[in-house]
């Protein structure tokens, strides 16, 4: 009888032990798919960050490139109307071509 209760203890006891170590296999997985997505979310995050500084360097640049167009088209502008002011002081005046003529 003594012996039957000894292997029942013993059972009992391997039961309890694989009960613990499937709880800790558990809590083990648990921590690594925790510890997975910290580091997901962490590359993430720093994937957004080097996104956003591509981003705000592309419309930096984007930007220059405008502010480089709107400069070059004001100065074609300005040579453009000096050119037209060149031209009309050149020609003679109404009053002069007149006073030929009279």
């Amino acid at each position: 009888k003594a012996l039957l209760e000894e292997r029942e203890r013993t059972k009992a006891e391997l039961a309890q032990r694989k009960k613990e170590r499937e709880a800790e296999k558990m809590e083990t997985e648990i921590e690594k798919k925790r510890e997975a997505r910290l580091l997901e979310k962490a590359q993430e995050k720093e994937k957004r960050k080097r996104r956003d500084r591509v981003r705000a360097r592309n419309r930096i640049e984007q930007l220059k490139r405008e502010e480089k167009a709107r400069a070059k088209e004001a100065a074609e502008r300005k040579a453009e109307e000096r050119k037209q002011r060149m031209i009309e002081s050149s020609r003679p005046s109404l009053d002069k071509v007149k006073a030929m003529f009279t």
